[in-house]
């Protein structure tokens, strides 16, 4: 039985009125486990960066978005996305 069906259960409970603090908890079982190659692609959630150079003009040792040299083709590493075309899936 347990090869195919997938138990799954969460809850979410409040500890105060305000609802601003939040306890999570989940247990899953699953059939089989997928490569990391699969596993990777049909996440929604997957590492991806951009990597960009800036000057700190102002030094006070934090990029402001006017340090960040960001003009085309100024990446100079990135994962998980095209910055060509960034709203492409992957």
């Amino acid at each position: 039985m347990w090869n195919s069906f997938t138990p799954r259960v969460g809850f979410t409970l409040s500890l105060d009125q305000s609802r601003k603090t939040i306890v999570r908890g989940s247990y899953a079982m699953f059939a089989s486990q997928l490569p990391g190659s699969q596993a990777a692609f049909v996440s929604p959630i997957q590492y991806s960066y951009a990597y960009y150079n800036a000057v700190d003009r102002n030094e006070d040792g934090i990029a402001q978005f006017s340090e960040i040299l960001v003009k085309p083709g100024s990446c100079r590493a990135f994962a998980g996305f095209d910055p060509k075309n960034p709203s492409a899936a992957r």
